[in-house]
């Protein structure tokens, strides 16, 4: 038996999803997006499923390779061709893994961009790259996906920084813009060739908030990491101590005013 769904998002393109409740695995996220509430409607994943004794995933060969899963009522179900029950006759089942964002020519191991336009909730979103596993062999026909999150987010508070009502942006500064991933080993690190430095320009976040998703650093005590633009001027802001940005983890920091000077001190508030 096989329902149609027809999901229609902000963030994609309207699509058929074809969900086959007796042959086709769904999956259920373990893990949200980074400091967001939940995946949304539409969001997609592509899914791998290996056959391997060791449950490796594979460049080629695996029993799925990149299947196109889309997020709906809280769970990711297949668009299209969805992944079959394995049943086989051999010992194994399936082990799976996932990539978020869905990306067509997707492979196992990969480089992953930022892009400096983040200002959007769609264009920060894409930005959160993650990748999901499952812990056991599985022939179940819905499957728990753990998911972890490759980069890092930085929330910056504006709230004590002189700026209510004033037309601005807030950018942060990376160092480099891409990481170089493996799904198998499910790892994302610096990436040493063709990267760059980059200013994100920052999700507005609620009242006062703002938000980026970078890769993970160091960034030094008195270095400019942070400006605002307002009217066309630049108001650079200098880190009060040395951070380190780890994969997976949110460092949130407050934009606080520098006595008689144009400059501002960005000062982390959590650890």
């Amino acid at each position: 038996m096989t329902f149609m769904i027809i999901l229609a998002c902000q963030n994609v393109d309207t699509e058929t999803i074809a969900v086959d409740d007796f042959e086709s695995v769904t999956f259920i996220p373990s893990t949200t997006r980074a400091g967001d509430n939940a995946f949304e409607s539409g969001d997609r994943i592509g899914v791998y499923a290996s056959t391997n004794a060791k449950g490796d995933i594979l460049e080629s060969g695996n029993y799925a390779t990149n299947v196109k899963y889309a997020y709906s009522a809280g769970q990711f179900v297949q668009v299209g061709q969805g992944i079959s029950i394995y049943k086989g006759d051999g010992v194994y089942a399936l082990n799976y893994y996932a990539v978020y964002p869905y990306n067509e020519n997707q492979s196992v191991n990969f480089t992953f961009t930022i892009d400096e336009d983040q200002s959007t909730h769609a264009n920060y979103t894409k930005n959160d790259l993650m990748m999901g596993y499952n812990s056991a062999t599985t022939i179940d026909t819905s499957v728990r996906l753990i998911f972890r999150h490759m980069l890092s987010q930085v929330v910056v508070n504006t709230e004590h920084a002189g700026l209510e009502g004033r037309n601005y942006t807030l950018y942060f500064l990376s160092d480099i813009n891409k990481v170089v991933a493996s799904l198998a080993k499910l790892t994302a690190t610096r990436a040493t060739t063709n990267t760059r430095p980059i200013d994100i320009a920052m999700c507005p976040d609620g009242l006062h908030h703002y938000k980026a998703i970078l890769p993970p650093q160091r960034m030094n005590a008195k270095e400019v990491v942070t400006y605002v633009r307002i009217d066309g001027h630049t108001y650079l802001a200098r880190l009060e101590k040395d951070v380190n940005l780890h994969s997976g983890k949110s460092a949130v920091f407050e934009l606080c005013p520098k006595s008689e000077s144009d400059e501002y001190v960005l000062r982390q508030i959590n650890n």
